[in-house]
Protein backbone atom coordinates (compact mmCIF):
# COMPACT_ATOMS: atom_id res chain seq x y z
CA UNK A 1 0.00 0.00 0.00
CA UNK A 2 1.07 3.49 -0.85
CA UNK A 3 1.95 5.82 2.16
CA UNK A 4 -1.36 7.76 1.94
CA UNK A 5 -3.84 5.03 0.67
CA UNK A 6 -6.47 3.85 2.76
CA UNK A 7 -7.73 0.90 1.57
CA UNK A 8 -6.13 -2.00 -0.39
CA UNK A 9 -7.91 -1.05 -3.53
CA UNK A 10 -6.30 2.31 -3.63
CA UNK A 11 -2.90 1.09 -3.36
CA UNK A 12 -2.61 -0.20 -6.75
CA UNK A 13 -4.14 0.49 -9.87
CA UNK A 14 -5.16 -2.78 -11.39
CA UNK A 15 -5.47 -3.20 -14.99
CA UNK A 16 -7.49 -5.93 -16.62
CA UNK A 17 -5.09 -8.76 -16.30
CA UNK A 18 -4.59 -7.90 -12.16
CA UNK A 19 -7.83 -6.70 -10.90
CA UNK A 20 -10.75 -8.43 -8.98
CA UNK A 21 -11.63 -9.78 -12.57
CA UNK A 22 -8.72 -10.99 -13.89
CA UNK A 23 -7.75 -14.76 -14.38
CA UNK A 24 -6.90 -17.24 -11.60
CA UNK A 25 -3.34 -17.37 -12.57
CA UNK A 26 -2.48 -13.73 -13.45
CA UNK A 27 -3.87 -12.96 -10.07
CA UNK A 28 -1.45 -16.43 -8.71
CA UNK A 29 1.72 -14.44 -10.61
CA UNK A 30 1.23 -11.15 -9.33
CA UNK A 31 0.78 -12.55 -5.27
CA UNK A 32 4.18 -14.48 -5.88
CA UNK A 33 5.65 -11.18 -7.46
CA UNK A 34 4.50 -9.13 -4.30
CA UNK A 35 5.80 -11.61 -1.86
CA UNK A 36 9.06 -11.67 -3.27
CA UNK A 37 8.91 -8.13 -2.97
CA UNK A 38 8.39 -8.54 0.65
CA UNK A 39 10.62 -11.29 1.01
CA UNK A 40 13.69 -8.79 -1.22
CA UNK A 41 12.47 -5.86 1.84
CA UNK A 42 12.91 -7.95 4.89
CA UNK A 43 16.07 -9.36 3.87
CA UNK A 44 17.50 -5.93 2.95
CA UNK A 45 16.34 -4.34 6.44
CA UNK A 46 17.42 -6.54 7.74
CA UNK A 47 21.08 -6.86 6.32
CA UNK A 48 21.01 -2.98 6.59
CA UNK A 49 20.39 -3.37 10.43
CA UNK A 50 23.42 -5.66 11.20
CA UNK A 51 25.51 -4.07 8.88
CA UNK A 52 24.80 -0.65 10.91
CA UNK A 53 24.31 -2.00 14.15
CA UNK A 54 26.26 -5.01 14.39
CA UNK A 55 23.28 -7.56 15.57
CA UNK A 56 20.45 -9.01 13.55
CA UNK A 57 17.32 -7.52 13.42
CA UNK A 58 15.67 -10.44 15.24
CA UNK A 59 18.18 -9.40 18.49
CA UNK A 60 17.54 -6.16 18.44
CA UNK A 61 13.75 -7.06 18.45
CA UNK A 62 14.18 -9.11 21.08
CA UNK A 63 16.52 -6.16 23.08
CA UNK A 64 13.61 -4.18 22.72
CA UNK A 65 11.25 -6.96 24.25
CA UNK A 66 13.01 -7.09 27.40
CA UNK A 67 13.63 -3.22 27.41
CA UNK A 68 9.54 -2.75 27.44
CA UNK A 69 9.02 -5.59 29.58
CA UNK A 70 12.11 -5.30 32.22
CA UNK A 71 13.00 -8.24 32.49
CA UNK A 72 11.88 -11.68 30.88
CA UNK A 73 12.19 -15.18 31.30
CA UNK A 74 13.53 -17.80 28.43
CA UNK A 75 10.35 -19.15 27.86
CA UNK A 76 8.15 -15.68 27.56
CA UNK A 77 11.34 -14.34 24.74
CA UNK A 78 10.05 -17.79 22.87
CA UNK A 79 6.66 -16.89 23.19
CA UNK A 80 6.97 -13.57 21.57
CA UNK A 81 8.74 -14.37 18.78
CA UNK A 82 6.60 -17.32 18.20
CA UNK A 83 9.97 -19.41 18.28
CA UNK A 84 11.10 -22.44 20.33
CA UNK A 85 12.35 -22.37 23.63
CA UNK A 86 15.96 -23.68 23.06
CA UNK A 87 15.88 -21.22 19.49
CA UNK A 88 15.31 -18.09 22.35
CA UNK A 89 18.10 -19.28 24.34
CA UNK A 90 20.75 -19.83 21.90
CA UNK A 91 19.53 -16.43 20.22
CA UNK A 92 20.12 -15.59 24.27
CA UNK A 93 23.69 -16.45 24.79
CA UNK A 94 24.89 -14.81 21.72
CA UNK A 95 23.17 -11.59 23.31
CA UNK A 96 24.69 -12.54 27.00
CA UNK A 97 28.31 -12.69 24.95
CA UNK A 98 28.20 -9.91 22.93
CA UNK A 99 27.32 -8.19 26.79
CA UNK A 100 23.99 -6.77 25.81
CA UNK A 101 21.77 -9.09 28.47
CA UNK A 102 22.72 -10.74 31.70
CA UNK A 103 20.96 -13.96 33.02
CA UNK A 104 20.27 -14.45 36.79
CA UNK A 105 18.61 -17.49 38.09
CA UNK A 106 15.94 -17.14 40.87
CA UNK A 107 12.23 -15.28 39.64
CA UNK A 108 10.17 -13.39 42.15
CA UNK A 109 9.40 -16.48 43.97
CA UNK A 110 13.47 -17.35 43.99
CA UNK A 111 12.80 -20.62 42.37
CA UNK A 112 15.87 -21.26 40.76
CA UNK A 113 14.71 -22.90 37.73
CA UNK A 114 13.49 -19.81 36.57
CA UNK A 115 15.93 -18.06 34.61
CA UNK A 116 15.57 -14.11 34.11
CA UNK A 117 16.55 -12.18 31.21
CA UNK A 118 17.43 -8.28 31.77
CA UNK A 119 19.34 -5.59 29.66
CA UNK A 120 23.17 -4.92 30.53
CA UNK A 121 23.82 -0.68 30.69
CA UNK A 122 25.66 -1.94 26.92
CA UNK A 123 21.95 -3.46 25.64
CA UNK A 124 20.35 0.00 27.03
CA UNK A 125 22.74 1.95 25.39
CA UNK A 126 22.90 0.02 21.84
CA UNK A 127 19.23 0.69 22.07
CA UNK A 128 19.43 4.69 21.95
CA UNK A 129 21.91 4.71 19.32
CA UNK A 130 20.87 6.78 16.33
CA UNK A 131 21.30 4.01 13.85
CA UNK A 132 19.04 1.55 15.47
CA UNK A 133 16.23 1.79 13.79
CA UNK A 134 12.37 1.91 15.18
CA UNK A 135 11.37 -0.24 13.20
CA UNK A 136 11.14 -1.95 9.57
CA UNK A 137 9.94 -1.50 6.26
CA UNK A 138 7.16 -4.15 6.83
CA UNK A 139 5.72 -3.16 10.22
CA UNK A 140 5.54 0.63 9.15
CA UNK A 141 3.79 -0.63 6.45
CA UNK A 142 1.32 -2.17 8.09
CA UNK A 143 0.71 0.28 10.65
CA UNK A 144 -0.66 2.50 7.68
CA UNK A 145 -3.75 -0.03 6.82
CA UNK A 146 -6.93 0.25 8.20
CA UNK A 147 -7.89 -2.73 11.09
CA UNK A 148 -10.07 -4.08 8.41
CA UNK A 149 -7.09 -4.13 5.64
CA UNK A 150 -5.26 -6.06 8.82
CA UNK A 151 -8.04 -8.54 9.41
CA UNK A 152 -8.57 -9.11 5.56
CA UNK A 153 -4.71 -9.84 5.08
CA UNK A 154 -4.51 -11.95 8.51
CA UNK A 155 -7.32 -13.96 7.63
CA UNK A 156 -5.41 -14.57 4.01
CA UNK A 157 -2.46 -15.23 5.10
CA UNK A 158 -3.54 -17.69 7.80
CA UNK A 159 -5.04 -19.47 5.16
CA UNK A 160 -2.43 -19.72 2.73
CA UNK A 161 -0.30 -20.80 5.24
CA UNK A 162 -2.52 -23.35 6.32
CA UNK A 163 -2.87 -24.52 2.73
CA UNK A 164 1.11 -25.32 2.68
CA UNK A 165 2.22 -28.47 2.68
CA UNK A 166 3.53 -29.56 6.16
CA UNK A 167 7.02 -30.53 4.84
CA UNK A 168 7.84 -27.18 2.67
CA UNK A 169 7.26 -24.56 5.88
CA UNK A 170 10.56 -23.16 7.07
CA UNK A 171 12.13 -24.63 9.74
CA UNK A 172 12.26 -22.01 13.10
CA UNK A 173 16.60 -21.15 12.12
CA UNK A 174 15.61 -20.13 8.71
CA UNK A 175 12.93 -17.63 10.15
CA UNK A 176 14.75 -16.42 12.78
CA UNK A 177 17.35 -14.11 11.15
CA UNK A 178 13.80 -11.87 9.58
CA UNK A 179 11.91 -11.54 12.11
CA UNK A 180 10.53 -7.98 11.76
Amino acid sequence: MNKHATSKWEARSFSTETGPSAPREHRSQQILKDLRVIYRAIQAHSKSVERRCQVSATMLRVLREIAKAGRMRISQVANTLAIHQSTASNLLDKLEQRGLVTRQRGGTDEDQRVVQVTLTNTGRELLTHPEVPESGPLSEALSRHSDEDLADLNHSLEKLVAALPAGELPREKELIDYVI
